[in-house]
């Protein structure tokens, strides 16, 4: 098994309780400094795709949102299949998206990615994923550690499809909150990363190893919008 799944496991029985009750939070503004709204029939400047296939990313099928499909993994390899939408930025960051999304395959997860300049991956998500335990279909937080570490993981039940994603890098802390409606948000966890200052954000929809023909059944997730943002009080 997989050092991802072990964490995993670990985790899904409290998560599927249901964990204790979120307390809100009022994220910080920041000062916007990048913002899409996937309302015209080309991307923003600055995007890079990351995946096998563009013709997964598609702005025309359903207007005001980009839709991204997912990607079968080479189940030669243990790396994560990415079907993404990144860009470049560096230091401290407020990264935020609404989505709607239902997964179908196992260990699908589509939400806010970072990806240092290692490799190293931040995703934040609703994620479907089966255990022992059972079938896990919530919010996941996975960061990969440097050194073979085994990954930082977080996990919390969700009911719905649509949700907003909001994920802050301080330094080498990377906080993950959530919310249903754009302006009460729930902090998930807070994870100590310590990723490269430059790093690459966005979006996408991934499958992690041994899917195997679960993978064939990936579903789509629609972005509503991207906005990358600094710390800050808003007022400059």
């Amino acid at each position: 098994m997989r050092a991802w799944a072990r964490m995993v496991c670990a985790a899904v029985a409290t998560a599927a309780l249901g964990g204790c009750t979120p307390v809100p939070v009022v994220p910080p503004d920041g000062n916007v400094e990048f913002r899409d709204e996937f309302g015209s029939s080309q991307l923003s400047a600055g995007w890079t795709f990351d995946g096998r296939d563009a013709a997964m990313v598609s702005l025309a099928t359903r207007p005001g949102f980009v839709r991204i499909g997912v990607q079968a993994p080479d189940t030669s390899t243990e790396e994560v299949e990415f079907t993404a939408l990144l860009r470049s930025t560096s230091g401290d960051f407020i990264i935020e998206t609404r989505m709607e999304f239902e997964p179908e395959a196992d260990r699908q997860l589509a939400g806010l990615l970072v990806r240092g300049d290692d490799g190293r991956t931040v995703s934040f998500g609703i994620i479907s994923a089966s255990f022992p335990q059972g079938i896990f279909r919530g919010l996941s937080a996975v960061s990969e550690r440097a050194g073979g570490q085994d990954p930082l993981t977080s996990f919390r039940a969700l009911d719905g499809n649509s949700v907003y994603l909001r994920l802050e890098r301080s330094g080498g802390q990377v906080s993950f909150l959530y919310g249903t409606d754009g302006v009460t948000f729930f902090n998930m966890a807070n994870h100590d990363v310590g990723l490269s200052d430059a790093v690459d954000v966005g979006i996408g929809n991934l499958v992690r190893d041994n899917c195997e023909a679960s993978c064939d059944a990936g579903s789509l997730a629609d972005f509503d919008f991207f906005e990358i943002s600094r710390p800050g009080d808003g007022t400059s």
